[in-house]
């Protein structure tokens, strides 16, 4: 359960922390702005993901141990480490470096780890 709130925590604040920022030892900056540079919610898709986030969290405390939270936890999880890695691996490729990952990208990551380590274990426990 714990590991579920910090995990879902992590998640959630990096959502709303920006994603991508202007690499500041570049000589030129483009002047571009990119889905994901103020705030991760800029990105289409993360209100699925939001929406995985509250289920896991809901399903972890109503439904305690069991295989329909554990997959919900996995499918979170490998959601909220997909997401941000494909913004910035399309950005990179795209623009060739001139973008970096901030601190929301890589909390969002971070808290998906856990969610994704998390269902991992709980699935394991219920074979």
């Amino acid at each position: 359960m714990a590991s579920t709130l910090i995990g879902a925590i992590g998640v959630i604040v990096g959502v709303y922390l920006p994603w991508v920022n202007v690499d500041p030892a570049r000589e030129v900056i483009r002047l571009v702005y990119l889905p994901g540079m103020s705030s991760g919610l800029e990105v289409d898709v993360t209100a699925v993901l939001l929406l995985l986030i509250a289920v896991s969290v809901a399903a972890s405390v109503l439904l305690g141990r069991s295989r329909f939270t554990g997959t919900v936890l996995l499918l979170a999880g490998m959601g909220s480490i997909v997401l941000p890695a494909y913004l910035l691996l399309d950005i990179y490729v795209v623009y060739g470096g001139e973008f970096i990952p901030h601190i929301g990208s890589l909390l969002t990551i971070f808290g998906g780890t856990v969610l994704l380590i998390t269902g991992i274990t709980v699935l394991v426990d219920k074979l």
